[in-house]
């Protein structure tokens, strides 16, 4: 019997009460500690610095859709392709070991709800704000009030919202677009973590394979891999992040079983990651992202090698409220730019409109998301430790946009 299975064997004892709380403490340590010297990182570095890049980018992409710049960044929809690449590269990492020997599905559900709700639910009711706003200023161009109400409510709890129509080009999350892959990051957390964290790794290969293959397929019908965000592509975003969110999973899988000593730092990966999506746009070059760069990236930042620096620890930390918060920001500058009946673009406003985004961002990061997710976390602890034996141990698991 190895030394894994004897803790997970003093764990299942732990479960049945035959050991204290503070036994069942020492355990998950020493246990978290041997995963530690297997000489994978606790905290993945580099790809806090890749995925901060990503929400910048997409930032800067969004700008030419809400008619504020140019469009600067032709393939800015595929950062979102790397963030749920990313995300199941994080949450294996964090997860995986210990949804299989301890962690129930119920109480992965209750962190990952801790994990992505405050900050999405302060997305959501901005957005709200936007299109009331815009329902009084400018009532014919946007949803009749109860689909506004009904959408927003929808949208909160990350929910697609259908009632919508050709106003508002079908969109899911009306008020606040990028949350439609909050929503489908949700969807794919929980049936890994219900269905495939135990699965094989062949399996986990045939389905991506599979999902792959139907993602390509409504590339080619589309013409282009922005999918999933309005009712006419929303079907093709459960291949699109199947894809993504397993091919990071089978990446931990691989650089577990198999000395990774590949490795680049933050800063390099960045600039490749801008290389990707700055491209001129082309059909071919989107599929060769999504299946090859794209996830040859996120191993190449996978590696042993961490590089902790301010910048990217600043980008990963940045990255879900910029990704989460930014796109009503944008309405708003876009509706206050029409409203002076400019015809061009003002750099002016674009500068304004990217200072209050990231500014915005640090102060809910600080003051309001990290806050509540502390506050809850210790009361789900104190709920935890009273109905059973079972405590919450937090992971280092970085913050995401999908990205996430």
């Amino acid at each position: 019997m190895t030394v894994r299975q004897i803790f997970n064997l003093l764990a299942d004892c732990v479960r049945a009460n035959r050991f204290s709380n503070k036994t069942w403490r020492a355990l998950i340590l020493a246990r978290q500690k041997m995963s530690n010297e297997s000489g994978l990182p606790t905290r993945l570095h580099n790809l806090d610095a890749l995925r901060g890049a990503a929400a910048v980018f997409v930032v800067i992409y969004h700008l030419a859709t809400a008619r504020l710049s140019i469009t600067f960044v032709p393939h800015g929809y595929l950062a979102v392709d790397l963030f749920f690449i990313l995300s199941g590269i994080v949450i294996a990492h964090a997860y995986s070991q210990r949804l299989v020997s301890s962690m129930g599905f119920f109480d992965f559900t209750r962190a990952r709800i801790i994990r992505l709700y405050p900050l999405a639910v302060v997305g959501a009711a901005l957005g709200l704000a936007v299109l009331l706003l815009k329902y009084v200023v400018s009532p014919g161009k946007v949803e009749t009030l109860p689909t506004i109400l009904v959408s927003s409510g929808l949208n909160a709890l990350l929910l697609p919202s259908f009632f919508t129509t050709d106003i508002t080009k079908f969109v899911a999350f009306p008020g606040n677009g990028p949350l439609w892959s909050l929503s489908f990051e949700v969807i794919i957390n929980l049936v890994w973590a219900s269905c495939l964290v135990r699965a094989r790794t062949s399996t986990l290969c045939a389905i991506t394979v599979v999902s792959g293959a139907l993602y390509a397929a409504a590339v080619m019908n589309f013409g282009n891999a922005n999918l999933g965000w309005d009712a006419q592509t929303y079907l093709a975003g459960f291949p699109r992040v199947t894809f993504g969110f397993l091919t990071g999973v089978l990446i931990h899988r691989f650089r577990t079983s198999h000395e990774n000593k590949a490795g680049l730092t933050g800063g390099i990966l960045c600039a490749l990651l801008a290389l990707i999506l700055l491209m001129p746009y082309s059909l071919v070059w989107d599929l060769v992202s999504i299946f090859i760069l794209l996830p040859l990236l996120a191993y190449l930042g996978s590696g042993p090698s961490q590089v902790k620096t301010g910048l990217g620890t600043l980008l990963g930390d940045l990255s879900y409220p910029l990704y989460v918060l930014h796109f009503p920001i944008l309405l708003i500058t876009s509706g206050i730019r029409q409203t002076m009946n400019q015809s061009g673009h003002s750099t002016v406003l674009v500068a304004l409109s990217l200072s209050a985004t990231v500014v915005l961002s640090w102060l809910m990061l600080k003051q309001f998301d990290e806050p509540v997710r502390k506050a809850w976390s210790k009361r789900w602890q104190k709920q935890a430790s009273r109905a059973q034996p079972t405590p919450v141990i937090e992971e280092g698991e970085p913050a995401e946009p999908l990205r996430s």
